[in-house]
C-alpha cells in the first residue's frame, strides 16, 4: 500500500460532486484516539459481526485475533490463514474480513487476500462460533495480478445485502496494464456479488477507474459509499456516491483525482465520470487510508463524520456530507504512526489500527 476548509480552499465542480482540495483546517476538541490493545503484528483490519460485542483484528501475515472487552481472548487465534496467504512483501497478505449479515445463524465469513500465485482472492469460510473451520474454505473470486502490486483489499456487505470487494489496477506505476478503464478485466474495479453463498457466485463491475482502492465503506445509517483511492505521484482522493448511485467511473488513469494524468487514455464503460469529493496533494501526505462515517453513541461530537488518515504522516481528517456536498471539514488533533485501516464494532464505534500492531478507539475526552 503506497500509501481543509476555511482559508484558501479550492473548489472544483465535477458533475454533481464538489471536489475540495485540502488547504487549511481547524482543530476540533472533544475526542481523540485512545489505545485499547497492542502487541500484534502488522494489522490490516479491524471489524466485528453485528451480533457480537467482540472485536476481530486482522494481521497481514494471516492471523485473526479476538478482543473481548479490549483484551485478547485466551487461547489460540480465531483463524490462521498463513498457509494460504502470501505475505512476503509490503503490499500483499491478508487484507480484510467480512462477516455475513446472518453470521449469528450461519457462521459464514469472507476474507480477501493474495495467494502464492499472486491472485487476489475472496474466499468463504465457516466458523464454529469460536474458531474458523479451515476445511470449509470455498473460493469465490480470483483475480490475477501479473505485475505484483495495487491489490485493493476491502470486503464489505452493502446495505443491499451484496458483498462488495475493491480490486486495484494491478500495476506498479501509472497503470501499465491500462486496467482502470479496461472493462474486460476486474482489475481497477469495485465488484459485487448478490449471492455469495451460491455455488458459483456471479461478480459484476459496480465501478471502474480505480487505482488502489485500499479502503471503502458504507455509512450504516444512509447506505452512502465512501471510497479512498491511493494516488500516484501527486494526489490522494476520497470518492463519494449516495446509496442507489454506486455505478461510477472514478477516472483513473485518465485522471488522478480531478487532474489530468494520462490524456491518451480514453474513458471506457457506461458509468458516469465522477471526481472525488475531497482530495489532497502530496505536500500533505502520500497514501490515503480510508475510514468510516461514525455512527456510534459514545462520541457525540463525531456523529455523522467521515474519518480518514494518511499512512505516511499519521494525520487524520474528517468531514460531513450534506446534500451530496462536503462540509464541516476538520483536521483532527491526534496522530498515530502508519495507520493502515479503520473499522467498526457492532455498535458503530470507530477503531483504527496501524503497522505497529496497535488498536485505537475513537473516544470522548
Amino acid at each position: 500500500m503506497r500509501r481543509t476548509l476555511p482559508a484558501g480552499l479550492v473548489v472544483v465542480v465535477a458533475l454533481s460532486v464538489v471536489a475540495v482540495t485540502q488547504t487549511a483546517a481547524a482543530v476540533a476538541p472533544g475526542y481523540n484516539l485512545r489505545p485499547v490493545a497492542g502487541g500484534f503484528g502488522n494489522l490490516t483490519y479491524v471489524t466485528a459481526p453485528r451480533s457480537s460485542s467482540d472485536l476481530y483484528v486482522v494481521e497481514r501475515t494471516g492471523h485473526v485475533w479476538v478482543l473481548v472487552g479490549g483484551t485478547r481472548r485466551r487461547g489460540d487465534a480465531f483463524a490462521d490463514f498463513g498457509g494460504i496467504v502470501r505475505s512476503r512483501q509490503g503490499d500483499d497478505g491478508l487484507f480484510s474480513l467480512a462477516f455475513s449479515p446472518s453470521y449469528a445463524a450461519n457462521h459464514l465469513f469472507y476474507v480477501d487476500y493474495v495467494d502464492p500465485n499472486n491472485d487476489i482472492r475472496v474466499d468463504e469460510f465457516k466458523s464454529d462460533g469460536q474458531h474458523a473451520i479451515m476445511s470449509s474454505q470455498r473460493h469465490l473470486l480470483a483475480v490475477h495480478d501479473p505485475v505484483f502490486g495495487h491489490y485493493g483489499g476491502q470486503l464489505q456487505f452493502g446495505p443491499d445485502g451484496k458483498l462488495y470487494v475493491s480490486v486495484g489496477d494491478g500495476g506498479c506505476c501509472g497503470d501499465p496494464l491500462l486496467s482502470g478503464q479496461d472493462m474486460s478485466t476486474f482489475l481497477g474495479k469495485l465488484l459485487a456479488t448478490a449471492n455469495p453463498t451460491a455455488p458459483s457466485p456471479t461478480w459484476t463491475i459496480v465501478a471502474n477507474g480505480l487505482r488502489n482502492p485500499w479502503r471503502f465503506s458504507f455509512d450504516r445509517q444512509t447506505g452512502d459509499l465512501y471510497m479512498a483511492d491511493v494516488g500516484q505521484d501527486a494526489w490522494e482522493e476520497v470518492d463519494y456516491r449516495p446509496r442507489g448511485s454506486y455505478g461510477s467511473n472514478f477516472g483513473w488513469s485518465r485522471y488522478e483525482g480531478h487532474h489530468n494524468y494520462n490524456t491518451s487514455v480514453a474513458l471506457q464503460g457506461t458509468f458516469p465520470l465522477v471526481f472525488p469529493i475531497v482530495e489532497y496533494p502530496h505536500t500533505q501526505g502520500c497514501a490515503i487510508t480510508g475510514g468510516f462515517v461514525y455512527r456510534g453513541l459514545q462520541v457525540f461530537n463525531a456523529r455523522g463524520r467521515y474519518f480518514y488518515a494518511d499512512f505516511c504522516n499519521g494525520t487524520f481528517w474528517s468531514f460531513v456530507v450534506m446534500n451530496g456536498q462536503m462540509t464541516g471539514f476538520r483536521k483532527e488533533s491526534f496522530h498515530i504512526s502508519n495507520p493502515t485501516s479503520f473499522g467498526e464494532d457492532s455498535r458503530g464505534e470507530l477503531y483504527a489500527v496501524n503497522l505497529a500492531g496497535q488498536v485505537y478507539k475513537l473516544s470522548q475526552f
